[in-house]
């Protein structure tokens, strides 16, 4: 099982470790108070979950762009972190940087592919399928009633043929809700992942994207962007 790890860019923060306590201020004040000398912002809760990720991020971001903030030149700065907080606090990190994509193409782009490369760690790490012999925990109890170059597709193999986009074991258009779709057998084991489940994707998306990053099997990601900035909602940011 890989060690999950907190990535490098986990706080805005400069070298000279001068930074904003953000325990002491809130999303309302941040106008009313003189910032101007400070050079970062450090985080200081005493646990973080989805909630007060979306509130950090929110200050955050007032910050970033009312003292005009170059994140390139910052880093998070996080003090006695607990290891069950790794998950949100890189989740803030996806956050801050997607919000500083102007371009919504560019943003979305963005938040496809952490969003494609986490759900590969989440499988890939933990063997949640129990690949042996290239079939899945699933298809192993039917190598008595199909086929074995049926069965290595897993997943990828539905309604009586390969899907047409699965090139040498993985996924030529790199599509999202399929990498979202758990089967049965797995749900019945207690794995199941929804677009809902993960911060990033409640920021910034509104149901109805959800859904289309949810139910959009077999899709090209070119095509899933386009289909989430035409459902965008103008109170998302």
């Amino acid at each position: 099982m890989k060690k999950l790890m907190l990535s490098k860019k986990i706080g805005i923060c400069d070298d000279k470790k001068k930074y904003i306590e953000l325990n002491s201020i809130n999303y309302h004040s941040i106008k009313n108070n003189n910032y101007d000398n400070m050079n970062g912002i450090k985080l200081d809760f005493d646990c973080y979950d989805e909630k007060i990720v979306f509130h950090i991020s929110k200050i955050i971001n007032s910050i970033i762009k009312y003292y005009n903030f170059d994140t390139s030149k910052y880093l998070f700065y996080v003090d006695d972190y607990n290891y069950k907080d790794i998950v949100y606090l890189n989740e803030l990190a996806e956050i801050i940087t997607a919000s500083s994509i102007n371009d919504i193409d560019k943003r979305y782009s963005y938040i496809y592919d952490y969003m494609s490369a986490r759900l590969d760690n989440l499988f890939n790490d933990y063997n949640l399928c129990d690949f042996k012999n290239n079939i899945c925990c699933r298809k192993r109890c039917l190598l008595e009633k199909l086929k074995r170059e049926i069965l290595v597709y897993g997943c990828c193999y539905t309604k009586g043929k390969v899907c047409k986009y699965l090139d040498k074991k993985h996924c030529s258009i790199n599509c999202l809700p399929c990498k979202f779709f758990t089967c049965n057998y797995l749900k019945k084991k207690g794995y199941k992942y929804e677009p809902s489940d993960f911060a990033i994707i409640n920021y910034f998306f509104n149901n109805k994207q959800k859904r289309i990053i949810r139910d959009s099997l077999f899709t090209d990601k070119k095509d899933i962007i386009n289909l989430l900035i035409k459902n965008k909602s103008r109170f998302k940011i």
